[in-house]
């Protein structure tokens, strides 16, 4: 017996890396992945939300801006040059069809075809979703009650660009005083 012991203790020391290496991986294997009760699964790509609102990004916009020291109330209005752009799976096939005689070319015929790919569901399918572009701004007209102070209107400027991407020559500041806009950029 005390033979049996020393043999597999000399055994285990031999291969103690590999034991330990399987055991990490059955534990790893083992680990839990389930979410909790309350956290929500996030949805894979092919079904994410392709919608956007200009309304909702110049109101978050406008309540951040008004966070800023010196700004005040604000508004914001944005203009667009793109819309949001929706690119779905395509399968596309193309074919080419010569025919030649003693040589020379008689005809030429090329064909293309493009079909969107469609996940099978209940509805008949539904189109496979694989990206989106987002919009590019046009431009942004920012009305705050602080833009009299240069200072305001130099941060105003920089937070709008900075999240959305225009340069300073398409960002307007107005300054809001008693109901009358004057407008300083």
């Amino acid at each position: 017996m005390e033979e049996l012991k020393k043999k597999l203790l000399a055994q285990f020391g031999r291969y103690k890396y590999v034991l330990l290496v399987v055991a990490a991986g059955i534990l790893l294997l083992l680990w839990p992945t389930s979410r909790g009760p309350d956290e929500t699964p996030v949805p894979p790509p092919a079904q994410a939300d392709v919608s956007f609102s200009v309304t909702e990004t110049e109101t978050r916009l406008a309540e951040a801006l008004s966070s800023i020291q010196g700004v005040g109330r604000t508004r914001v209005v944005l203009t667009l040059k793109t819309d949001v752009e929706v690119l779905l799976s395509k399968d596309e096939r193309e074919s080419q069809h010569r025919e030649m005689e003693n040589g020379d070319l008689r005809s030429y015929q090329h064909e293309s075809e493009s079909k969107t790919v469609m996940k099978s569901g209940s509805e008949g399918g539904v189109p496979i979703i694989v990206g989106k572009v987002y919009p590019e701004f046009k431009g942004a007209l920012v009305i705050c009650e602080g833009a009299g102070d240069n200072t305001v209107q130099l941060r105003v400027v920089q937070a709008v660009s900075a999240l959305t991407g225009l340069g300073a020559d398409k960002i307007t500041v107005a300054a809001m005083d008693s109901g009358q806009l004057t407008v300083d950029s």
